[in-house]
């Protein structure tokens, strides 16, 4: 009895997280949707959760501390797993809002999100602590219940209602006339009630050039009414051109009209189209037509908006406890081959430069790293190109990221050390120059001084430029000093200033008064 009363449990356990995963995309997915994604949030969450928990462990201690060594030597900076890991544990202790199932998003035609997030939330405990960490920046709930918190969004194009209740949160546009469409999206459902599923995405791409096709050739009708509006405009000042010097124009002269007072501008086809009289001396342009026989957009020659995507139809992505894939349907056979055989090769490539490069990662996280390198495979199941990862356990497949990581940073590192030496051998060889300039010139004691004041400025200048990627356009000496690679900002013994010169990648720390020809 026991038994059949927990099976009954189970069973009705399983029935309501279905109708909440059905219930869920039902007001996500619709007919007009471009695509979607299915996030199984609930899943995903409690795995991070639990290895934060076990690294946070005292006896997982030195554990921890590899992992954030790791990620210093490869990615300087104030971020911390450690920190990170209890920020996590902390949120979650306070149960404010606990994923507990799936996570739908999908954009439909008009470009208006959908989304819903199935959770375990406390909605006015939850919107405390958002007003909390808002400061000053309060935000006013259009509703504000026990179960449910609601808040507009307004946007340019149409309203968003974010409502937050005891289930979960939803963002919805206002309008949705589109009805749900069951059969059109049938694989990513399948794939969404696959228990083993953690993230599941899906693009219509054919619908999306459609789409585009369609806004295209609306923007081009819109074009041909503006075209032949300002026909109207040219028309009425030849016409005043006329009646003033009693003769009609007999080639269309817009600097004419314009001196005339007629037209304050030039006006221009808004698709480059050129205007010009015909023989029947009514105006005409090359693209549109006249106003008598009109050419309207279907019927002028374009290129489609979608051409970069012709050769695509569909996309779909998978993520589940075993195995990673990426399918793209190709609508040409032999591009679908040759795709396949380039990437067969660039694998390859990969596969040999990574083995070479992840030699000096830990042993552990080396071998992750190339289990990973190995289980991918690229090929083409009938009109799809296939690319994915198999053979994995649900653990590799998201903790796995760290040694996919630490080998993009090993693959990386020595690239790295190569442009920093192509860096420094360029200054080199500036100040190579400069020094036999000076020496051609004779013994001056003053300018040998000033160009060993420059070497070590030249020095500086080197480390900045490996270590710094976001420079401004042009800075000076003070620069190095504000970011601390110089003490002191140098100036020449004889009294004159330095000027930092830039021409691309090229610098030069130019003395006005000694690199003066």
């Amino acid at each position: 009895m026991n038994k059949l009363v927990k099976l009954l449990i189970i069973t009705g356990l399983l029935l309501c997280a279905t109708t909440s995963f059905a219930k869920g995309r039902e007001q996500v997915l619709k007919s007009d949707s471009l695509g979607a994604i299915y996030i199984n949030a609930g899943k995903i969450f409690n795995l991070y959760l639990d290895q934060a928990r076990e690294l946070l462990k005292p006896a997982n201690a030195a554990e921890l501390q590899k992992i954030e060594d790791q990620l210093q030597r490869h990615f300087p900076g104030k971020f911390s797993f450690t920190g990170l890991f209890k920020e996590l544990c902390n949120f979650a202790d306070s149960a404010l809002c606990v994923p507990d199932g799936a996570l739908w998003f999908a954009m439909d035609e008009e470009l208006r999100p959908a989304i819903s997030v199935s959770a375990r939330i406390k909605p006015q405990e939850l919107f405390e602590f958002v007003q909390k960490h808002l400061g000053k920046n309060k935000v006013v709930p259009v509703k504000n219940q026990k179960d449910l918190i609601e808040f507009d969004i307004p946007t340019p194009g149409f309203n968003l209602t974010l409502s937050v209740t005891r289930q979960g949160v939803t963002l919805f546009a206002g309008s949705k006339r589109a009805k749900e469409d069951q059969s059109r999206w049938k694989s990513l459902f399948g794939d969404a009630d696959d228990g083993s599923t953690l993230v599941a995405a899906e693009i219509d791409i054919s619908r999306i050039k459609n789409w585009l096709t369609e806004k295209a050739q609306s923007g081009k009708r819109s074009e041909s009414f503006e075209c032949l509006s300002r026909f109207k405009i040219l028309s009425a000042a030849l016409q005043m051109h006329k009646e003033k010097k009693d003769i009609e124009m007999v080639e269309l002269d817009q600097s004419v009209l314009k001196s005339e007072g007629y037209i304050n501008e030039q006006l221009y086809c808004p698709q480059s189209g050129l205007y010009s009289l015909n023989n029947d001396k009514e105006l005409a342009c090359s693209i549109h037509g006249t106003v008598s026989k009109p050419v309207w957009s279907t019927k002028i020659p374009r290129v489609a908006a979608s051409t970069h995507l012709k050769p695509f139809e569909s996309f779909r992505a998978l993520i589940s406890s075993v195995k990673a894939e990426i399918r793209t349907r190709i609508n040409d056979r032999n591009l679908l081959e040759q795709w396949v055989a380039i990437g067969k090769q660039q694998l390859q490539a990969v596969r040999h430069m990574a083995a070479n490069q992840m030699g000096q990662l830990p042993e552990e996280q080396r071998l992750k790293g190339l289990k990973l390198l190995d289980s991918i495979k690229i090929a083409a199941d009938g009109d799809w190109l296939k690319v994915s990862i198999e053979d994995l356990d649900e653990k590799t497949m998201l903790a796995g990221i760290t040694g996919i990581t630490g080998a993009a940073a090993a693959i990386a590192e020595p690239y790295l050390k190569r442009a920093g030496a192509a860096i420094r051998k360029r200054l080199s060889n500036r100040r190579a120059k400069r020094a036999e300039a000076k020496a051609e010139a004779g013994s001056d004691k003053v300018a040998a001084e000033c160009v060993a004041v420059r070497k070590s400025a030249y020095d500086a200048l080197a480390n900045l430029l490996v270590d710094e990627d976001n420079l401004p356009e042009t800075f000076g000496l003070d620069y190095l000093k504000e970011k601390g690679y110089l003490q002191a900002v140098p100036d020449c013994p004889a009294g004159s200033k330095y000027e930092l010169l830039r021409d691309g990648i090229d610098f030069e720390i130019k003395c006005p008064l000694h690199d003066q020809k």
